[in-house]
């Protein structure tokens, strides 16, 4: 017998749990607001029909009244889902097993906002549909990007469609913090954005002084050298620079390719 989309969906989920059991040992669920943050605070959510917004709109919205207890469920302002057009800079994953993304308005780094995707294990009373939606997320993720750090930030510089509904975290000093405290939280889907590659490489290219920028094929953990046959040209992959490609644990190809 052929099994059902749900019974699909649940493997998937458990696979997530499985792979999260590997990347985040002994991690512990957050604490603030979290039920409200993993959509298990009993509030609905409009997603329907994400809005499209850009990193600097949502960064001017102003503060909702009431998000800053402890335990305060979604205001209002936090049910709406957005799909933001935005430059992932960089993630890492944090000690409450969130990946931590921060994104960039395109074309000014300086304006910046948070996108977090939870594990799911910690979603725990958030409808099933949602959880499903970020264990997929969370795979996705994964196979496209690699596990992620928990001791530093890696520089992705790539183009990225984030959907998912706003929250308002408390503000202390997260990396990539938006004036008003302004997240995706949590990250349901993810696409492509709309940069061409070249522009992604001359941007890691500034970040890496003295450094090569490399093309790492994030499928087969291989990068390429400028001017190789692969560079750039790979379905999956981005560009790092040479010294944070090795760290990461990614191998140089073979003959120049």
């Amino acid at each position: 017998m052929m099994p059902t989309t749900r019974g699909l969906f649940s493997l998937a989920l458990l696979a997530v749990g499985l792979l999260a059991s590997l990347i985040a040992p002994a991690q512990a669920c957050g604490r603030e607001r979290w039920p409200a943050k993993v959509l298990a605070d009993g509030v609905a959510i409009d997603a329907a029909q994400p809005a499209v917004a850009a990193v600097d709109k949502l960064r001017t919205l102003p503060r909702p009244p009431g998000v800053d207890g402890f335990n305060a469920p979604r205001a209002p302002a936090e049910r709406r889902v957005y799909r933001v057009q935005a430059e992932l800079l960089g993630f890492k994953l944090e000690k409450d097993g969130d990946i931590h993304l921060v994104i960039a308005q395109p074309g000014n780094r300086a304006h910046t906002m948070i996108a977090e995707i939870p594990d799911p294990r910690c979603m725990s009373g958030a409808p099933p549909v949602y959880a499903e939606d970020v264990a997929r997320t969370r795979l996705a993720f994964v196979k496209a990007y690699g596990i992620p750090p928990a001791t530093h930030f890696r520089i992705a510089y790539r183009a990225i469609t984030v959907v998912g509904p706003a929250f308002f975290d408390f503000l202390h000093r997260q990396d990539g913090l938006a004036p008003n405290g302004i997240e995706i939280h949590p990250v349901l889907s993810l696409g492509p954005g709309i940069a061409p590659a070249a522009s992604s490489a001359t941007a890691a290219s500034s970040s890496c002084p003295g450094d090569v920028t490399v093309w790492v094929n994030t499928r087969s953990g291989i990068y390429h050298l400028p001017g190789s046959r692969w560079y750039g040209r790979t379905r999956e992959g981005r560009f790092l620079c040479e010294k944070q490609a090795d760290a990461d644990g990614y191998r140089a190809a073979r003959n120049g390719e």
